[in-house]
């Protein structure tokens, strides 16, 4: 996921934090912590598995305007939001945010399939 995207998002959940969902500041480190842990592993198991991508294979079916580079196994943009909005689901235990939080998650791996940079075993992976 883009970084820009994340310091917004975890900057979102910062305020919501401090406002309505009284989050313990402990779940900031334990964020940071599954971040770095979740790219490490997904880099680990791109350079291990070196899965093309769709668009590799057919270049017709790219659809995103810019292409990323690198193996397509597992899908990084998949593989983050699954561990850290999986784990935010646990700390805020409110029937709404983990709907959201779920439905952000199938969005993103249904994303990466449609702009051709995922085969469907790379988001599910």
């Amino acid at each position: 996921m883009d970084p820009i995207i994340l310091f917004f998002i975890f900057g979102v959940l910062a305020g919501l934090a401090k406002s309505e969902l009284r989050l313990p500041s402990q779940i900031y480190d334990f964020v940071s912590i599954m971040l770095l842990l979740t790219s490490g592993i997904n880099e680990l198991f791109k350079i291990s598995f070196q899965m093309p991508r769709p668009f590799w294979l057919d270049p017709d079916v790219a659809k995103a305007s810019s292409l990323p580079g690198g193996f397509g196994l597992p899908s990084g943009h998949s593989q983050t939001p699954l561990s850290v909005f999986g784990l935010l689901a646990t700390a805020i235990i409110r029937g709404w945010v983990t709907l959201v939080f779920i439905l952000l998650i199938f969005l993103i791996g249904l994303s990466r399939i449609y702009l051709g940079v995922h085969f469907y075993i790379d988001v599910l992976s």
